[in-house]
């Protein structure tokens, strides 16, 4: 399909953190469809430990997932890069080939979201974000089309970008969690979005007490320090 093979155009970043069986099953699921696909790991844990099939790079314990997603971003020599949360999983419907082909034939376009499934049902979001007078609103319906696609500002955990797209937006290395709008305010009317519903992974959750204890600080200390970045007094969420 294209000039260059899959593992020239694409590198998977992947950001674990005291997850190490979900990082495994989803690297493992990544070998079993796409077995010479770069895969880039960074793992804070306490004791991060080597996977099979991945490049992984161990940092400082709990330097954040923006600052090992910064770190990673760095080492990537290839136009594309897909971003992927420890805890997915790669199924038949994860076609990276369709993710870069429908950059590589838009080049309106910097960023595809694609879909996630949870025990069979649809769980991604694709929303427009407006942030006025303190109020930050979350709406479902598109900003226009670009190319024939519906034109967005926010997209989940799971994408395919243009890597010198992304490097021009990178994450607030001070947000170690609720990173995510952060990331999509800052990239409004820089970076051009789509969502594509034909490209899925599953989302399997996973994680220790420790995690679940760390992770429970993106809902009060960094969500609290995202607000306070962005002048943000009340979130309205799409139903």
């Amino acid at each position: 399909m294209f000039m260059k093979h899959l593992d020239e155009l694409v590198t998977l970043l992947v950001k674990t953190f005291e997850r190490p069986d979900c990082a495994e099953r989803l690297v493992r699921s990544v070998r079993a469809r796409y077995p010479t696909v770069p895969v880039l790991v960074a793992d804070d844990s306490r004791r991060p430990r080597p996977i099979a099939g991945a490049e992984c790079h161990a940092l400082p314990f709990d330097s954040g997932l923006s600052a090992g997603r910064n770190y990673l971003l760095e080492r990537v020599r290839t136009p594309y890069i897909v971003l992927l949360d420890d805890d997915f999983v790669f199924v038949q419907r994860t076609d990276l080939d369709r993710f870069v082909s429908i950059l590589e034939q838009h080049a309106g376009l910097d960023m595809v979201g694609g879909e996630i499934l949870s025990r069979g049902k649809r769980c991604a979001r694709a929303e427009s974000l407006e942030l006025t007078d303190g109020v930050l609103k979350y709406a479902r319906a598109p900003r226009g089309n670009l190319d024939a696609w519906p034109a967005w500002d926010f997209v989940t955990n799971f994408w395919i970008a243009r890597t010198e797209a992304v490097r021009c937006v990178g994450w607030d290395s001070a947000l170690k969690l609720a990173e995510h709008t952060d990331f999509f305010l800052r990239a409004k009317g820089r970076l051009t979005i789509t969502f594509s519903p034909d490209v899925a992974v599953e989302h399997h959750k996973g994680g220790s007490r420790d995690y679940r204890r760390f992770r429970r600080r993106a809902a009060t200390t960094f969500t609290s320090m995202f607000m306070r970045k962005h002048g943000i007094q009340k979130i309205v969420r799409a139903k």
